[in-house]
C-alpha cells in the first residue's frame, strides 16, 4: 500500500540515522530502562540457551512448519534432544502449535498454560528444549 510505504523512513537519510542513535543518557529513564533489562533478559537466555548448542548443528537438524497461515514451529535436533520456537505472528490467537509435554520452557512472550492446548495467543512467541 503506497500509503503505508510513504510512512517508512528513507534508511539512507541522516534524519533516519539520528532519529535511530541511542541516546544512553536517556537509559535511565523508565520506558528506555524497562526495554535495557527486557534485551538484557532476551540476550541472557540465548547465551544460556541457545548459543552452547550452535556450534554442533547442520543444516539438515533444522526443519520448519507453517502452522496456518501466520505461525511458525522451528525445531533443530541436538544431541541431547531438541530445540523449538514456536511463534504466532498474528493479531489473532492461533490453534495448531505442538503441545510441549516435557522439557523446560526458557523464553514466552505469554504464560505457558496458554498454549497447553496447542493455541498460541496473538503476537506469541515460545522458545522450549526438549
Amino acid at each position: 500500500d503506497a500509503t503505508e510505504r510513504a510512512t517508512i523512513p528513507d534508511p539512507a537519510a541522516i534524519t533516519t540515522f539520528e532519529a535511530s542513535r541511542l541516546r544512553w543518557e536517556e537509559r535511565s529513564a523508565p520506558q528506555h530502562a524497562a526495554a535495557l533489562a527486557f534485551t538484557t533478559s532476551l540476550l541472557g537466555a540465548r547465551a544460556r540457551h541457545v548459543m552452547p548448542v550452535v556450534a554442533g548443528l547442520r543444516g539438515s537438524d533444522a526443519a520448519c512448519e507453517r502452522i496456518g497461515t501466520t505461525g511458525l514451529a522451528l525445531r533443530w535436533k541436538l544431541a541431547d534432544g531438541m530445540l523449538h520456537a514456536d511463534a504466532n505472528l498474528s493479531s489473532d490467537p492461533l490453534d495448531g502449535f505442538p503441545e510441549r509435554v516435557t522439557g523446560e520452557t526458557f523464553y514466552a512472550t505469554h504464560d505457558e498454560p496458554v498454549y497447553r492446548d496447542g493455541r498460541a495467543p496473538a503476537w506469541a512467541v515460545r522458545w522450549s528444549r526438549t
